[in-house]
């Protein structure tokens, strides 16, 4: 949590204004996470799962125009210094999946089978995410990136990032099991009353008078070339 301390909330003014999404770097991770689904970045020997090329191109840059958001000053950031935070939240997620998701032999071939991939369908496409504004399951990670760039935000989207990598390798690893997975079944509203392990880590949703939404920006979304930042 100190990392996490005097956490600056800057504005990615140059993504909003579409400037940063014409460089070449832009459009190769770009192409990457289309082609394949991700982009893997490794530092120090460690590699995650970067899910679209504004994140991508956030923590290769040295020099990244944004504006401070509260004494509205224009000045440059070193991109890469966010990176670890990623990091951090991402191994968070990959435990979190290991712990309460694990698939045993009793699970796989078991008459359990057909409500765990329910149970982790209805996580990754509908559980309310109160991460930003507010999203529909993991997968929002794929989709969307914040332009309030925050320590905070970049750790929460580290941690849905390596929960999402875990449920991929599930997907690869046991085709016939998931062979549904990315159906929705008529039966939402029955597993919406079932109590899911995931829930439990989601705060309430924030209703308080005054909230305002973070603003948040519909990633051109990508996936997978392998990159070793040069630091």
């Amino acid at each position: 949590m100190d990392k996490l301390k005097n956490d600056t909330t800057f504005f990615l003014r140059s993504f909003f204004y579409k400037q940063e999404q014409s460089l070449e770097e832009y459009k190769v991770f770009q192409k990457e996470i289309r082609d394949n689904g991700f982009q893997i970045i490794t530092s120090n020997e460690y590699k995650v799962k970067v899910y679209t090329p504004e994140l991508c191109l956030i923590f290769i840059s040295r020099d990244l125009p944004v504006r401070e958001q509260f004494t509205k000053i224009e000045t440059k950031i070193n991109g890469y210094d966010y990176l670890q935070t990623y990091i951090d939240g991402y191994k968070e997620g990959e435990q979190y999946f290991d712990d309460e998701f694990r698939i045993s032999p009793n699970t796989l071939y078991g008459e359990n089978a057909e409500d765990y991939v329910k149970d982790i369908h209805y996580n990754f496409f509908h559980v309310r995410i109160d991460v930003g504004a507010g999203h529909e399951g993991w997968i929002f990670v794929k989709e969307k990136f914040s332009l309030l760039l925050t320590k905070k935000s970049i750790k929460e989207y580290g941690y849905y990032s390596g929960i999402v990598s875990k449920v991929e390798e599930q997907v690869k690893k046991y085709p016939r099991l998931f062979k549904k997975f990315d159906k929705c079944e008529n039966d939402l509203p029955a597993l919406q009353s079932k109590k899911f392990l995931s829930l439990s880590m989601q705060p309430k949703e924030k209703k308080e008078p005054g909230y305002t939404p973070k603003k948040e920006y519909a990633s051109s979304n990508a996936n997978s070339e392998e990159t070793e930042l040069p630091f």
